[in-house]
């Protein structure tokens, strides 16, 4: 028999993953809270090969918040670690077939007013909010927060506006769902990244917060940081503001 649970109770579950310490796996019983869709008799099975295995153990756990996603489980054990560890990701890597159809079968079945479809999203995307004080050992801006969005307008459509106010207001208008939730977040599948100040709400650059005049120790040639979209002009969409200040995420 599966595991009974209920979806407040299984995303909660997810979140605890999202912790700076998550918490480890040392039993079957530690490992069911994130398998409602398997039988007992499997969750043994999972666990016991992944204690015996020497690298990480991955498969596939029911969506929240998405149709036909599922998040990657992986169990893991440090070196000279006496218990697993945990961590999940979302991924449309077909290699993850172990108990796929298990999870998307659980979640249509269990929870399928709570699913939305995301076939007429165009874009999605993650904005980051990141301190122009608070920096990591490289002296790079750390990211506090995130929010993500789905929109039903191509990215690319949204850019060709001529002025920021323009494409702020265009890419308001796109946007069908905004979210703060690290789980839901993960199941839109976000192309698109942009970084903000968590003090004035503009765009950052790769070196500085020109609104806040707050230069950066290094100027920051990372990926997850470049300035993709000199035309944004630094204007957060009303929808997304609203979600951070919400949130508290924008001083």
């Amino acid at each position: 028999m599966a595991i009974q649970t209920t979806r407040e109770s299984y995303h909660a579950n997810l979140l605890r993953l999202e912790e700076a310490r998550p918490p480890t796996i040392q039993s079957e019983q530690d490992l069911a809270p994130f398998c409602p869709h398997l039988h007992w008799q499997q969750i043994q099975t999972v666990f016991i090969n992944a204690t015996k295995s020497d690298g990480i153990s991955s498969f596939s756990i029911p969506a929240c918040f998405i149709k036909n996603r599922v998040h990657i489980l992986t169990l893991y054990k440090e070196p000279n670690a006496p218990h697993l560890q945990a961590t999940i990701t979302l991924t449309t890597d077909n290699s993850f077939q172990d108990f796929k159809d298990e999870a998307l079968n659980f979640a249509n079945k269990n929870w399928p007013k709570e699913l939305r479809d995301s076939k007429k999203w165009k874009s999605t995307g993650r904005v980051l909010f990141k301190s122009p004080t608070n920096f990591d050992t490289r002296g790079i801006p750390n990211t506090l927060h995130q929010i993500f969005w789905a929109a039903k307008t191509p990215f690319e459509k949204i850019l060709s506006k001529k002025s920021p106010e323009a494409l702020s207001k265009a890419w308001n208008a796109a946007i069908v769902h905004v979210t703060a939730d690290p789980i839901e977040g993960r199941e839109f599948l976000p192309k698109e990244e942009l970084s903000f100040c968590t003090s004035c709400a503009h765009e950052l650059s790769p070196g500085a917060c020109t609104t806040c005049q707050q230069f950066f120790a290094v100027r920051s040639q990372n990926t997850d940081f470049t300035r993709k979209y000199e035309n944004i002009g630094g204007l957060l969409p009303e929808k997304i503001a609203a979600v951070a200040k919400a949130n508290g995420f924008l001083h």
